[in-house]
């Protein structure tokens, strides 16, 4: 993707504004490419600004690699030029691994820290100082306190599994031309009636 006038115009219509945004992108386009390119420059889009210390982009994805980021294109609009993997990792993308991150509740808390302590290292100004203005970083977020003590099977046995088994069930009971999106919606429901007895 080439950088110009507007990729910029795009940046500042997000930053100008709040919220939560769905963007799907083209898997097709991106595996077609992928094979006819070494240099595989059509990954999901990610626009930072490096200058603005106020604002911290993460991009979480499974298909990060440890060596390259491979399906993410990130670019900082400070200079307009893509970012090395080496100056991103760990900083603005993130592997997420799918089995850390359904036994371990806090893995993207933890994860996230690291890359707010590996940015602030680099302006080389104390974490605090960094997210001083930041009232969401004062929040606590954390893990029932029995959990953590858990090993990775008892906290799926906990935890996942009551609310995985009958939403399979009912997936094979009911055959959907969607399974994926009966899934979500059977694991949302199966999610709703716990929180439902939880306050009872």
């Amino acid at each position: 993707m080439k950088c110009s006038k507007r990729l910029m115009r795009l940046y500042r219509g997000f930053d100008n504004q709040r919220g939560v945004y769905a963007i799907k992108d083209d898997h097709g386009f991106f595996s077609k490419h992928l094979n006819n390119s070494s240099e595989k420059l059509c990954g999901k889009l990610l626009l930072i600004d490096s200058t603005d210390i106020d604002t911290h982009h993460i991009f979480f994805d499974d298909n990060i690699q440890l060596d390259e980021a491979f399906i993410v294109d990130i670019w900082d609009m400070a200079n307009k030029k893509r970012i090395k993997f080496k100056d991103a990792m760990n900083i603005y993308l993130c592997q997420a691994d799918t089995i850390q991150a359904i036994a371990d509740c806090e893995f993207f808390i933890k994860k996230t820290k690291e890359c707010l302590q590996n940015r602030a290292n680099i302006l080389g100004l104390p974490l605090a100082e960094c997210y001083a203005n930041d009232k969401h970083c004062k929040q606590k977020w954390y893990c029932e306190k029995s959990d953590r003590s858990l090993s990775p099977e008892k906290y799926l046995e906990k935890n996942i599994y009551p609310k995985l088994i009958p939403a399979i069930n009912a997936l094979q009971h009911e055959h959907p031309d969607d399974p994926l999106s009966f899934l979500t919606m059977q694991l949302l429901e199966e999610s709703g009636k716990s929180k439902k007895i939880r306050r009872n």
